[in-house]
């Protein structure tokens, strides 16, 4: 009775398992079950709010091609009394704007090869195509185009090609989509390099995974984020190989923020930060179960939001690091509480969750010690999420090819979109630079790389 009672139980849990208690995305959840929100609603309506600022389109110059016209009133607004032709014009004007797209043709190179029937031999001889002419029937502006639609825009290769035909009138075959594919590949060499040395050279890295698909075959997804830099790789294997392949040689100087998957269970406790975000949804699902001891999680929850609302005071310059550890001794007191609890009470399920956090306890406190390590491992969530677009609407990749250009495209996309920089045009000064038009750009981050856009 005992063991069915505890089946039941954990047939339960899963049944009540969404995106908000585990690691589910939220496109998982059913309509019909909401997401729970722990924050009170504060009653606003939703858009902008009364009294913020506004957000006007701003004036563009004028460059050559552009059409402007002027307009004079002829008579006045409240009397209607016509205006003489000497009369002076005001300095302020208003301006509208409107933006149009021109109709969008391709431009033809064309290169006419003549030849020549030898009079000893009588072979006939063409002439080559001088150097500089590109070998393919598409230039570097098409090759980035169809990078960035296929790999930033990640739109299917059909559907890249319906836009290329009817938008760009540019008359290209589907499978010649491919070919631009792993020449954009081939040409994001150098680039790739640059950022796998930045990632494996940083002090603090933040790890992800997930599913892939190769045809058949099923291999991981890996995501590894530095300020910065973005490095995302295919791999066959989920394991501690495949992420020491990832890293490189281990460094004593580097710290690890990742979630607690067993994969990173050999790294030091002081260099391998937990993230509270997979904790506080794990102390969810652990509130919501059936478990006798459910009520731990809704008081671990509380500690989580102390150790947030101390950071997020941390973060505002409120509180110094000093200040920072002293704000979260009450609550780590509390919660060692709460989890030596569970640990000796909690039954096999919840004591091996709380007991693991206990025997990891310094992981969960790497933020409040170490510079530059924050307590969320958002930033490698967000920047996988690509990934796991690419995976759905793309199907992942279908060879060993796909997957180079799929993982070099999304560490590109990623990479600039933290050095807040554009897409195409570095992927077009790719192309110009592999067929001899310029030098390559570079991926290295600026100083002050910025933010990841929300």
């Amino acid at each position: 009775m005992t063991a069915l009672t505890a089946q039941v139980r954990d047939l339960e849990a899963r049944l009540n398992q969404n995106s908000s208690n585990s690691s589910r995305p939220p496109s998982s959840d059913p309509p019909w079950k909401p997401k729970p929100n722990r924050r009170q609603p504060s009653g606003r309506k939703r858009g902008g709010q009364p009294g913020h600022p506004g957000h006007k389109r701003q004036r563009l110059p004028l460059r050559e091609g552009d059409v402007q016209h002027q307009y004079v009133p002829e008579t006045c607004a409240r009397c209607q009394a016509a205006f003489p032709a000497n009369t002076p014009l005001e300095p302020e004007v208003q301006v509208h704007q409107v933006l149009e797209l021109p109709e969008i043709r391709p431009q033809v190179t064309e290169h006419v090869r003549r030849a020549c029937r030898c009079p000893a031999c009588g072979k006939r001889t063409w002439a080559p195509l001088p150097p500089e002419v590109p070998q393919s029937g598409f230039g570097p502006r098409v090759h980035a185009l169809v990078a960035w639609l296929t790999g930033t825009g990640q739109l299917s290769r059909r559907h890249a090609w319906e836009c290329l035909q009817e938008v760009f009138h540019l008359p290209v075959a589907l499978g010649t989509l491919s070919k631009i594919e792993r020449r954009v590949s081939e040409a994001l060499t150098d680039a790739y390099r640059t950022v796998t040395e930045a990632v494996r050279a940083a002090p603090v890295v933040h790890s992800d995974e997930t599913r892939w698909w190769e045809g058949k075959k099923r291999p991981w997804l890996w995501v590894l984020a530095a300020p910065g830099y973005c490095l995302l790789r295919i791999t066959d294997q989920r394991n501690r190989a495949s992420l020491t392949e990832l890293l490189g040689a281990e460094e004593v100087f580097r710290t690890v923020v990742s979630d607690r998957y067993g994969v990173y269970g050999h790294l030091a406790p002081a260099r391998h930060g937990y993230c509270w975000s997979h904790l506080d949804r794990d102390f969810l699902a652990v509130a919501e179960s059936a478990a006798p001891l459910a009520f731990l999680g809704r008081f671990c929850l509380e500690s989580v939001d102390a150790v947030f609302a101390a950071w997020h005071r941390f973060r505002s310059g409120t509180l110094d690091r000093a200040g920072l550890q002293e704000a979260l001794v009450p609550v780590q007191q509390e919660l060692r509480a709460w989890l030596t609890w569970g640990a000796e009470a909690g039954g096999p399920k919840l004591s091996g969750f709380f007991g693991n956090l206990l025997a990891n306890w310094e992981s969960l406190w790497v933020f409040a010690h170490t510079e530059g390590v924050e307590p969320t491992n958002n930033l490698a969530e967000r920047l996988l999420r690509p990934g796991v677009r690419w995976r759905k609407t793309r199907y992942g990749s279908q060879s060993e090819a796909g997957c180079r250009y799929a993982e070099r495209l999304l560490t590109v996309t990623g990479t600039l979109a933290l050095q807040g920089r554009s897409v195409y045009e570095f992927l077009l000064g790719t192309c110009r630079a592999a067929v001899g038009e310029g030098a390559f750009p570079s991926l290295k981050a600026p100083p002050s790389p910025l933010p990841l856009p929300p």
